[in-house]
């Protein structure tokens, strides 16, 4: 692989590493797990905000609770980078 490729997976990693930096940011979201109940009323919406209050809530962490996969990321792409620059110097 030659200086090129290395330059398009340095923005590959960097497009990871944003990536993974703005879900950090954003991910104050919960998704509602609504176990199966035989006595709730027949009728009712299970994604009301009465029935989700009850229910049990994971919160979603696409990151797999891996602190710092961002500055993996920002080290890969800086990394290839650099093989970039000294194969395209050498």
């Amino acid at each position: 692989m030659g200086p090129l490729g290395f330059l398009v997976l340095s923005g590959f990693f960097a497009y990871l590493a944003f990536d993974a930096f703005q879900f950090n940011r954003t991910s104050g979201h919960k998704v509602w797990a609504i176990p199966p109940s035989s006595v709730r009323a027949v009728g009712v919406d299970p994604l009301s905000r009465a029935e989700q209050e009850g229910a049990q809530s994971n919160e979603i962490t696409a990151v797999g609770g891996i602190p710092g996969l961002y500055w993996i990321f920002v080290m890969l792409s800086v990394g290839c980078l650099g093989v970039a620059a000294w194969l395209w110097l050498a």
